[in-house]
């Protein structure tokens, strides 16, 4: 940080700005936490014990599964 200091003149202000906004853009904790759940779901509905059909609901949850893990990609580059 100094070092950067000195090349580059920011506030501390500016540097925890910073430094808060990429922590938050690159943490995956929600996303991860969303598609297990959404995995979770998946093998719910695929129990044997389930009775009734589960297409509409694996279509729509496969959906969510997508759409996570396409967040984690980008959010991982």
């Amino acid at each position: 940080m100094k070092e950067l200091k000195h090349e580059a003149p920011l506030s501390e202000k500016k540097i925890a700005e910073e430094a808060s906004y990429f922590a938050q853009r690159y943490d995956l904790t929600e996303e991860i936490a969303r598609l297990k759940s959404h995995l979770d779901y998946v093998l719910d509905l695929l129990s044997p014990e389930k009775e009734e059909p589960a297409g509409k609901k694996l279509d729509f949850i496969a959906q969510e599964i997508y759409r996570e893990a396409n967040t984690i990609n980008s959010k991982s580059q």
